[in-house]
């Protein structure tokens, strides 16, 4: 990977923080979905609240230990593209060519 610059790097955080963010609001979603069943009455409190610590002890602390390892920005942002976290519009070309992300690497 090239020397990256000061801006380099700001770009990196907001890029990992956008996927971070939008990672997170797919699980936060779903249990909203699961509150809104639970105030239906179609779920109980207590299946509720599973689903709770399940997030918690699981896809939260996950995501949480993936997005905070500075070390593997480059495949951290590969892992958003492949995802469709991020956009590769959204990085620009050249901190594309400094990560050494290549078109063929990228699906969407």
């Amino acid at each position: 990977m090239s020397s990256l610059t000061k801006n380099d790097r700001k770009e990196i955080r907001d890029l990992i923080a956008r996927a971070y963010t939008k990672e997170i609001s797919q699980h936060l979603n779903y249990l909203a979905g699961k509150f809104k069943e639970w105030q239906e009455q179609s779920i109980d409190c207590w299946e509720l609240c599973d689903l709770i610590h399940g997030f918690h002890n699981g896809a939260s602390r996950e995501l949480f230990s993936l997005y905070h390892q500075t070390s593997f920005d480059s495949v951290l942002i590969q892992r958003a593209l492949l995802q469709g976290l991020i956009q590769k519009e959204n990085i620009s070309k050249e901190l594309f060519k400094k990560l050494n992300l290549s078109e063929t690497d990228i699906l969407t």
